[in-house]
């Protein structure tokens, strides 16, 4: 009787045995499995997750090769062309150039009836700055009275260069008689009493690049963020600023448009800036043949070389001009003491002229 006690006991502890090792070889087979299984989603999820990285990279990059073979819209000159009423500024409207398109000069001309004011600039330049400061109200008030243009063709020289950094000016005497004489070494000169320093870094191109995307987006704002842009310089880091607050730069002046802080934060049209700047420095439509330093200003295709800080100075070489124009209708107006000159009301290039309904004042 103990014996087949003993026998039946021993006979379930192995089948219990044989049961528990193969539950356990299940149980490993489930483990490996999920293990497995933990691997090749970690795997595909990695390349997965590589594969967007990747496109988001070909995609951003793909798009700045874009923009750079094309061009912004509305600088078919590589520069944007804008006039102006009493109430507000505009800019001509045309299409961005075609990949290996050489750029189309604006072809505005005192004949034209129209004074046109062309200016090259670096936006990291003290002295285009101190020309700005100096004779953009003066600029405006012939924008708005509709005797001239404006054209502004932004660059990228400085970019690792030597920038003149200029020494404070003291307030000139108001009782004084200002200079009218263009050539005159005016106490305003920007170069005088300067130091230096190594701009480094790529703002000039992004802020050139900043201004094509204004121009791509939002054209009728141009002015306001060129001016923005100048009144930036004379506190401008060594880096100049981050594309952070370059985008909120041109916010602040009125653009608000998501399309345009893309645009400037991510570079899209920086390598455009690059390129037309090799465009400038091998040939412009003027007489000049080039241009390789900043600022330049032209005033019906004349460069101006007075004291880039004298307001007077420049008023005097654009009156000038005008009195050189004998026999056309502008000769017979100095648009610099007639504010009652009327506007042209008929577009004089072959763009398409478009003043936007909330084009600012």
């Amino acid at each position: 009787m103990s014996y087949a006690k003993s026998a039946r006991s021993k006979t379930a502890y192995k089948q219990r045995r044989a049961s528990d090792k193969e539950l356990a070889a299940i149980e490993r087979a489930r483990r490996v499995r999920r293990a497995r299984l933990r691997r090749f989603g970690l795997r595909a999820g990695a390349v997965v997750g590589c594969v967007a990285v990747v496109g988001a990279i070909v995609v951003g990059v793909q798009s700045r090769a874009r923009a750079a073979g094309t061009g912004p819209a509305n600088m078919a000159s590589d520069g944007i062309v804008l006039l102006g009423t009493e109430s507000s500024t505009y800019a001509v409207h045309n299409d961005a150039l075609a990949p290996g398109d050489e750029p189309v000069p604006s072809g505005a001309s005192a004949a034209d009836g129209v004074l046109p004011i062309v200016m090259y600039v670096d936006y990291r330049d003290p002295q285009g700055a101190a020309f700005w400061t100096a004779s953009s109200a003066d600029i405006a008030g012939m924008l708005a009275d509709g005797s001239a243009t404006l054209e502004v063709h932004p660059l990228a020289l400085l970019d690792g260069a030597e920038v003149a950094q200029p020494a404070p000016v003291a307030d000139a005497d108001p009782t004084s008689d200002p200079t009218t004489d263009p050539t005159a070494d005016p106490t305003t000169d920007p170069t005088s009493g300067a130091t230096t320093y190594t701009a480094t870094g790529d703002y000039s191109a992004r802020a050139a690049g900043a201004l094509g995307c204004v121009a791509n987006f939002d054209p009728d704002q141009a002015l306001l963020v060129h001016s923005a842009l100048e009144q930036a310089v004379d506190t401008l880091p060594a880096d100049g600023l981050d594309d952070d607050a370059l985008a909120a730069l041109v916010a602040d002046a009125g653009v608000t448009s998501d399309d345009v802080a893309d645009c400037i934060q991510g570079h899209d049209y920086t390598d455009w800036a690059a390129q037309v700047t090799d465009r400038a420095a091998t040939s412009v439509p003027f007489d000049i043949g080039s241009v390789t330093t900043s600022p330049v200003v032209l005033v019906d295709g004349q460069p101006y070389t007075g004291g880039l800080g004298d307001a007077d100075a420049f008023q005097s070489f654009v009156t000038q001009v005008f009195t050189s124009l004998d026999g056309t209708d502008l000769g017979t107006t100095d648009p610099t003491t007639d504010p009652t000159t009327e506007p042209s009301t008929e577009p004089t290039t072959e763009p398409t002229i478009e003043p936007s309904a909330d084009a600012t004042e």
